[in-house]
């Protein structure tokens, strides 16, 4: 790629660009509930606690996750405070090393720069990575080092140097300390099924029983510090989040086996739609092909095992796309795609631009910033510049489109947040009320919903009201004292209602409401409050 005779490296170009994206406005709207939320606020209570080995969330134990993510993040609220920006900044550096490895590995595979580039292209293109992006979760670390993991070991195979096969065991372990033994499925089917085409190098020795407790001496040493100071962990472990997850529905995430069947094809839009006529146009040719059989294979058993799972979510998934995108790029380096394709993302970028011009004009429940409509002009005219060019062939013109049309939709998310906080499941207009009516220093109780949120934007303790709600069921077998009840109160315990109230009597306190859900028989506790501000879905009495 070249500009006024100053010559810049693809990949360098590509990756700026997606860093101006990436972090644009990453930080513009607050966190937002559920898994955003939740890991920003158990970050947040370990960076002020100090307290690295028992993560907390809302003054209670959480040990659903290893606690890599949330070391991450205490790291970046270090940096740069407790606040949105933070808590994402470093999943916007895993999405570059990830578009970076993408490439590395396609070009590791192939030995072509074209076919490299094109995977990092369309990979940074797909609207699970682009979600990804967005919010604070456990999966968009776990798909940097499965990828780091899997490029490592064919790095290790083809060259047999033993430095390349401890990066993979640290990776590997890594992966493991971020999300427990999902981290296995991923590189383990491709590494399987790669050493079918790639021999050996070395033979076993010394260096591979290193490599093994690096990986164990990585991946255990938290789960040994805390199932050694509580032996029931190891149980929980085990059985409550590794076997219950997969054949029980404990976490309300159980679907149909074709879950992921009707569902992965639409957040990898608009490339897995064209993946199935590139497969029937040129199958035999591509059945003869050792490489993409690897890759059919190593994108096939891990989604055959997700699929097979009771718990499914569709960040599970995403460990597959890399595969899935050097697996496009490198069926469209050899066989191409025609006229129909380019015509079909075209009108799919003409209906964006028009979609986010209309929001903008058209009254409607939600705010829109000007902005997106100026943005919707640039997409079409940067897309009009792209198939206007004498430079590019069709399938560059064709992938270049759903990258400029991919980063638009990154950007204008980032907008749209926003603008509508509370409609994208924030509480940051709340948590602002309530400091611009000074009233943070009051006890800030929240019935029936857990809102780690509102803690996290308001840095400070809330109180939990339980009355039934499933994610207020908390996991207390874990605390070694009574100091959790001052977080969470059971209003399904009469004894402790009475308790409550003599609470509510000697101190101030804001009482906040999710669409308005109390009981008549609850209504009592309106009685404590003089005024009320309603906030949409949130009412706020004080």
């Amino acid at each position: 790629m070249e500009i006024r005779n100053i010559k810049i490296p693809a990949l360098a170009l590509v990756l700026s660009i997606c860093a101006f994206a990436l972090f644009l406005n990453v930080g513009s709207y607050g966190v937002i509930e559920t898994s955003d939320a939740r890991y920003a606020e158990i970050s947040r209570e370990m960076f002020e606690s100090g307290e690295f080995i028992h993560p907390t969330l809302l003054g209670i134990k959480h040990y659903h996750k290893p606690p890599l993510t949330y070391y991450v993040t205490a790291l970046s609220y270090s940096i740069f405070g407790v606040n949105s920006f933070a808590a994402r900044f470093f999943i916007q550096l895993a999405i570059l090393i990830q578009i970076l490895f993408v490439y590395r590995l396609a070009k590791l595979l192939f030995n072509d720069k074209q076919t490299a580039l094109w995977s990092s292209l369309i990979y940074i293109s797909l609207p699970i990575v682009l979600i990804s992006s967005r919010n604070l979760t456990t999966d968009p670390y776990l798909n940097t080092f499965v990828i780091l993991s899997i490029y490592y070991w064919v790095k290790y195979r083809k060259t047999g140097v033993f430095l390349k096969l401890y990066a993979f065991a640290l990776f590997m372990g890594l992966g493991f300390l971020t999300k427990g033994p999902l981290i296995l499925i991923f590189p383990i089917a491709f590494v399987i099924a790669f050493n079918f085409i790639e021999p050996p190098k070395n033979k076993f020795g010394y260096q591979h029983i290193i490599a093994s407790i690096l990986f164990f001496a990585v991946a255990g040493t938290w789960f040994y510090i805390v199932i050694n100071e509580n032996h029931d962990l190891l149980n929980y472990f085990l059985g409550h989040q590794t076997v219950d997850r997969i054949a029980k529905d404990v976490f309300n995430r159980a679907k149909p086996f074709w879950y992921y069947m009707a569902l992965a094809p639409a957040v990898g839009i608009p490339w897995l739609l064209f993946l199935p006529f590139m497969f029937s146009a040129n199958w035999k040719s591509i059945v003869r092909s050792k490489i993409i059989l690897v890759l059919l294979v190593a994108i096939f058993i891990p989604f055959l095992i997700l699929s097979l799972s009771s718990s499914k979510l569709v960040p599970y998934i995403l460990p597959l796309y890399p595969l899935i995108a050097i697996l496009i790029a490198h069926l469209i380096r050899q066989y191409g795609l025609n006229k129909t394709h380019l015509n079909i993302i075209l009108v799919y970028t003409v209906v964006l631009g028009c979609a986010g011009i209309l929001a903008t004009v058209i009254p409607n429940p939600y705010t829109f910033s000007y902005t997106i409509i100026v943005l919707s002009l640039l997409l079409w005219g940067t897309v009009f510049m792209i198939i206007k060019s004498n430079s590019l062939n069709l399938n560059t013109k064709t992938i270049y489109t759903v990258f400029v049309s991919s980063l638009f939709l990154l950007v204008v998310s980032g907008s749209i947040f926003a603008t509508n906080s509370i409609e994208a499941n924030s509480t940051y207009p709340v948590a602002s009320f309530i400091k611009s009516h000074q009233l943070q220093n009051r006890e800030i109780l929240v019935y029936n919903r857990r809102v780690p949120s509102l803690s996290f934007h308001l840095q400070k303790p809330i109180v939990s009201i339980f009355d039934g709600s499933d994610d207020l069921n908390r996991e207390i077998q874990f605390e070694e004292n009574e100091d959790w009840k001052q977080n969470l109160i059971n209003f399904q315990n009469k004894g402790e209602i009475e308790g409550f109230k003599n609470r509510l009597n000697s101190r101030k306190s804001v009482l906040i409401l999710y669409k308005n859900r109390l009981p008549k028989e609850k209504e009592w506790l309106l009685d404590y409050y003089n005024n009320k501000e309603d906030m949409k879905k949130w009412q706020i009495y004080y």
